[in-house]
């Protein structure tokens, strides 16, 4: 049974410093050091292992104590903002693998931050009837993002249970838990050249058994057998086009690449965005985690002394090949789907790095 949030906890080990000494230190102005989200990674251990994970070691991994997870939310919490509503984000590993921590993070976030909102990737195979049950009074406040490269055949392939359980079959019913307490659910592919070809069956199912209109798509990014700029081009013009055939829409991370192009879409991680990782290190993503490029070991409150400057991580992303994608998206977007060309309400779901 999990335990009930809650709530007032604050913890005592700093992971951010003063965001306002930050700004200052940086002669910046209010807007560009305002956070606008939190990523919060409450381990790095999953019980999955996914053929393509960017995490390695997984099993190695040592969760940081809870406390430093606290005390960075209550520092955004108390940072400089705007009128915009503020998100907390969780990522993983499994963040359902320390689920009372999540539900006591959730619970103290919303219970401040009125009219914000919470997003949690997740491969929904650890949602059991009691943790949909304390997620419920969050209604529509809680969004899952939740991991489905195709039907069984394709899921299952790509993300092992450790247990030999089928992790399609139980992330269907974590779904059907999430959407049966009316908390909002958003399914994300990962794929490649080959699995695209089935993508039409995972719109169907999607939208025949959950409902959805909205699908999701990333690429596969593989160290070992990276995709071509020909292959991840033709990879998201046979989405796009089995969506239109099929009336779905679709988001996910391949449009903040399009970002260097159309700014709407351009990635802002590590400017309005920090990630606390489980081991309880700050990092601008988790694209940068466990690499020096793009981490940030010390505090905020340290860089602001001037020992440690933020890198801009766009800087990193939007490079060469990147740059070739973006313009054959542009190029697509405004011969066939116009529509693409702005940021969508699926788009601000999926994405806390976009402004």
């Amino acid at each position: 049974m999990c335990a009930q949030p809650r709530r007032g906890h604050t913890g005592e080990t700093p992971a951010l410093g003063n965001a306002r000494r930050f700004r200052l230190a940086h002669g910046l102005q209010l807007r560009h050091a305002m956070l606008r989200a939190l990523y919060i990674m409450p381990t790095e251990r999953c019980n999955s292992r996914c053929t393509y994970c960017y995490i390695p070691d997984k099993a190695s991994a040592i969760d940081a104590n809870e406390d430093v997870f606290f005390q960075s939310l209550k520092e955004f919490l108390e940072g400089p903002r705007d009128e915009a509503p503020r998100q907390l984000r969780f990522i993983g590993g499994e963040p359902y693998l320390r689920p009372d921590l999540v539900l006591r993070l959730i619970d103290r976030f919303l219970d401040e931050e009125r009219g914000g909102s919470v997003v949690i990737n997740s491969n929904a195979t650890l949602i059991s009837p009691d943790v949909a049950e304390s997620l419920a009074s969050y209604g529509a406040q809680v969004t899952h993002i939740v991991s489905m490269d195709g039907l069984a055949d394709v899921h299952d392939k790509k993300r092992k249970m450790l247990d030999g359980t089928s992790a399609h079959g139980r992330a269907v019913e974590g779904i059907d838990r999430l959407l049966g307490k009316g908390l909002p659910v958003y399914l994300n592919a990962v794929v490649d050249r080959k699995s695209v070809m089935r993508i039409g069956a995972l719109m169907t199912f999607a939208r025949e058994r959950f409902g959805l209109s909205v699908l999701s798509v990333s690429l596969l990014q593989s160290t070992h057998a990276p995709m071509s700029l020909d292959d991840q081009y033709e990879t998201l013009a046979f989405a796009y086009a089995t969506a239109e055939a099929l009336e779905m829409e679709i988001t996910g991370h391949h449009r903040l690449l399009a970002g260097a192009r159309l700014p709407g879409l351009r990635c802002h991680a590590g400017e309005q965005t920090l990630l606390v990782t489980g081991s309880g290190k700050l990092t601008a993503c988790q694209r940068f985690l466990r690499k020096d490029e793009g981490a940030l070991p010390m505090s905020i409150s340290d860089r602001a002394s001037g020992r440690r400057r933020l890198k801009v991580t766009s800087h990193a992303c939007y490079t060469g090949q990147v740059e070739e994608l973006a313009t054959r998206l542009e190029r697509l977007y405004r011969t066939q789907y116009p529509h693409y060309l702005e940021v969508s309400a699926a788009d601000r779901v999926v994405f806390g790095t976009i402004r």
